[in-house]
């Protein structure tokens, strides 16, 4: 490591590269991989490296009421969790409808109401949400799929992320001088809840919009496997969206503006795959633990790693083909197969009922609450599952006050 490149640096110059980057080296063997964790051996090079071992957490008894599933920590983060294949493929095709019809709009709040309106960009009107616009780009709306024959003039495009898509002839004819100023290709974050200030580093009382519930429920359970807080309690108060492209990426960060930090971050994934970094207090700080994150992954950044740097060196192409998970029954990520991963949660009647059950925080609100309401059209599925095809989404959810404490204090972080 040079003088002036902090570790964590070096390690997010290292898995940053891509299969079609000059110097790619493969470097999944170096990865942690907590879907195969006693075949998954660290070789980092760095300062610590036999301090990164996956450490199995301890059982969770049949009485309690947290998730029964596998759950992992590593020896050189105490309070990091890690929970492989927690939720099934059709929870996180929910959860990605909701975050492209829901979580981006108003009254939720995007980077892009951020940014002005940019000369030759139209207004959003009505019916012209990103999904119906990012719909009528990949050809995915009804008129695609009512029986009518739409093919023999489509001719192929390339959507500004550079990825292909199509359009018929009349839609290319008609749409492409037209340039909304809300796209995907624009979308970077949306945030629920209490709505962080990326330019004064803070939270606000009066910015902030309502928390979803099913937020809410997936934070308050996969909270209580939280390793270091005595309190189980966690009540999500906040919500991050990360919206990423083939080509994003997340540079080293620490998620330390919360009013209560003994409460962790609890991050779900659904899409694309990913290689995240979990560094130490500091960027110079070792080891930095390079993670394959997979889809229907969460994890919580609690005790003493929540204070810890950490970033997403790159997003993993759905061409590439990715190291086997273990073949155990207590391992499949497909809702189809026949040896599927039995503590999975499943669906959001299965959630809501076990919440209900055990008491949780916050399940007063979900007396009135339909899960099927929760469930994607089926319309929508093969938009859903196109989308996600080439991006990832990560969901942070985070509770910003102590309990007991109602707003935000007048002399903020």
């Amino acid at each position: 490591m040079s003088p002036t490149t902090s570790s964590y640096k070096e390690a997010y110059n290292r898995h940053r590269r891509r299969p079609q980057d000059e110097g790619f080296q493969d470097d999944f063997p170096y990865l942690l991989d907590f879907s195969n964790p006693e075949a998954s051996v660290v070789q980092t090079g760095l300062a610590h490296p036999d301090q990164i071992k996956i450490v199995p957490l301890p059982g969770r008894s049949s009485e309690q009421c947290i998730y029964k599933g596998h759950a992992y920590g590593i020896q050189s983060h105490p309070g990091f969790v890690y929970i492989p294949q927690a939720i099934s493929k059709s929870i996180q095709i929910d959860l990605t409808y909701q975050a492209l019809t829901q979580f981006c709009e108003a009254p939720h709040r995007t980077n892009i109401d951020l940014l002005p309106v940019k000369k030759g960009e139209i207004r959003n009107g009505n019916g012209e949400t990103m999904w119906n616009l990012y719909k009528r780009e990949a050809c995915l709306s009804d008129g695609c799929h009512n029986g009518v024959d739409e093919t023999k003039d489509i001719e192929s495009i390339q959507t500004p992320n550079g990825q292909a898509s199509t359009r018929t002839g009349n839609e290319t004819k008609s749409k492409e001088k037209e340039k909304f100023y809300k796209t995907y290709e624009k979308l970077s974050w949306a945030t629920t809840g209490y709505h962080y200030d990326w330019t004064e580093r803070s939270y606000k009382e009066e910015l902030q919009s309502p928390m979803p519930l099913i937020l809410k429920m997936l934070g308050s359970f996969f909270a209580q496997l939280d390793t270091c807080s005595g309190n189980k309690r966690f009540c999500a108060s906040a919500s991050i969206v990360n919206y990423y492209s083939l080509k994003s990426n997340m540079g080293g960060h620490k998620d330390d503006l919360e009013y209560d930090l003994t409460k962790p971050v609890v991050s779900l994934s659904m899409g694309l795959p990913a290689v995240f970094l979990l560094g130490g207090r500091t960027k110079d700080d070792g080891p930095v633990v390079p993670i394959l994150v997979r889809p229907g992954d969460v994890m919580l950044l609690g005790g003493e790693s929540r204070l810890c740097y950490h970033g997403m060196a790159r997003v993993i192409p759905e061409w590439v083909e990715l190291p086997s998970m273990k073949k155990k029954n207590e391992y499949c990520l497909d809702d189809t197969c026949e040896n599927r991963y039995s503590s999975q949660v499943q669906s959001w009647m299965e959630l809501l009922m076990q919440m209900k059950t055990c008491d949780m925080d916050g399940v007063e609100e979900l007396d009135d609450l339909d899960p099927s309401k929760l469930e994607t059209p089926q319309s929508e599925l093969q938009a859903v599952e196109r989308f996600l095809s080439n991006h990832r989404l990560n969901i942070n959810l985070r509770q910003v006050l102590p309990f007991g404490t109602k707003t935000i204090p007048c002399n903020n972080k």
